[in-house]
């Protein structure tokens, strides 16, 4: 995944890594755009978090959320 790339996932809530072969960061927005869970790092082989109040997932590349100082909290665009 190139750095300005993302895959956005609606209605999930939860992600998984199995047969993945690099990590990622998984974002968890809610249904305002707001960033509810933040994983920076989520290696090959893990699952994340189930999160209840996530609405839509966005995978980007790993070091992404800590580049850009994303936390929950944060209102997000996906644009």
């Amino acid at each position: 995944m190139a750095p300005e790339e993302a895959l956005v996932f609606p209605r999930c809530r939860q992600v998984h890594m199995v047969g993945m072969k690099f990590p990622i960061d998984a974002l968890f927005l809610d249904k305002h755009g707001t960033a509810v869970r933040c994983v920076g790092d989520l290696q090959p082989g893990k699952v994340s978090p189930w999160v209840r109040r996530a609405r839509t997932t966005v995978e980007l590349p790993p070091g992404t959320l800590a580049r850009t100082g994303t936390v929950a909290g944060d209102r997000v665009v996906v644009d």
